[in-house]
């Protein structure tokens, strides 16, 4: 059963300019830092297994490493399906370089990450991009996360954001989810400290991505 402790105002919903397939219109809005696309032509097929790659575009392996392990957590509390990672002593881990998973022009190489997944017996492949981040206060992250169905290698999903916490708009998102999360402790003068929180910040970023992926995926 899919859990969906905050899901935000439907103003996070959207279409993503760009994809590589048409796409299908959900709900969009201006103000909404998220955008979500899915491919017309591709059938949204159930998933059984799903990997999740680390992020492409980041080179500090430390804000990398953190990332991909945030969206992890997040996936596994959202997902129906198992998720699972490539772990650094893996024989498949050389091959989760940013030269190997993409081309020249940024695009992802489809059938090396489906070939990856095969071996990894997933049905499907998550693959975030970090485009820009600001890991001090006030944090910014770009980023963009795309499905792709191994059986067909097609992508069938991509979301993309950008969250500026100095953004009114993130900064009411910010405080919705922390509301719906926080202790009973919890004070306003500890959610403007939190709202500083690069970890927490991260943190907030990942549900929020994870939670409209399983609201509109068979994840």
């Amino acid at each position: 059963m899919k859990r969906h402790p905050f899901l935000l105002s439907g103003v996070l919903l959207g279409v993503l300019a760009g994809c590589q397939t048409s796409s299908v219109l959900m709900t969009t809005d201006p103000r909404s830092p998220v955008r979500l696309h899915l491919a017309a032509t591709e059938p949204l097929v159930v998933a059984k297994q799903i990997l999740l790659l680390p992020p492409t575009g980041v080179t500090d392996p430390g804000v990398r490493h953190g990332f991909q392990q945030k969206l992890f957590r997040s996936a596994q509390r959202y997902f129906d399906a198992p998720v699972q990672m490539v772990t650094g002593d893996s024989a498949y881990a050389a091959y989760l370089s940013d030269s190997n998973l993409t081309h020249a022009d940024g695009s992802f190489n489809l059938p090396e990450i489906t070939g990856i997944g095969k071996l990894m017996k997933v049905t499907h492949v998550i693959c975030p991009t970090i485009r820009d981040i600001r890991p001090y206060h006030p944090q910014q992250i770009n980023l963009s996360i795309t499905v792709i169905h191994v059986e067909t290698g097609k992508i069938t999903a991509n979301l993309s954001g950008v969250f500026d916490a100095s953004d009114p708009v993130v900064q009411k998102y910010f405080r919705n989810y922390r509301t719906k999360n926080k202790t009973k402790d919890s004070s306003p003068n500890d959610l403007r400290m939190e709202m500083r929180s690069p970890a927490m910040f991260q943190t907030f970023v990942s549900e929020v991505c994870c939670t409209l992926l399983a609201d509109k995926l068979p994840l």
